[in-house]
């Protein structure tokens, strides 16, 4: 969506260590976040003007390991499209 609307997108196929609500138990909350490692490296790596999931929890995830705001495409496209800018 982003891409067709004119954005310069770069996709980040990494597990976000979430699966489902695993990675929110305070049992395995240090381990997900070890398997997320992979993915906010390469999201860094990226130096993006916005970080961008449409999963909520995949999002939670890359906040915690990357300090950065994520948000749902549409919610970009919106802003986009309002003139506002989201970080």
């Amino acid at each position: 969506m982003l891409k067709w609307a004119g954005g310069d997108v770069t996709l980040v196929d990494r597990c976000c260590g979430m699966d489902g609500t695993w990675g929110m138990k305070s049992e395995f909350f240090a381990e997900s976040l070890k398997v997320a490692e992979g993915a906010a490296r390469k999201v860094l790596a990226a130096e993006p003007d916005t970080v961008s999931s449409d999963c909520p929890l995949a999002g939670l995830q890359l906040r915690q390991k990357t300090g950065r705001n994520c948000y749902h495409p549409v919610r970009i496209l919106n802003a986009a499209y309002q003139g506002e800018r989201l970080e």
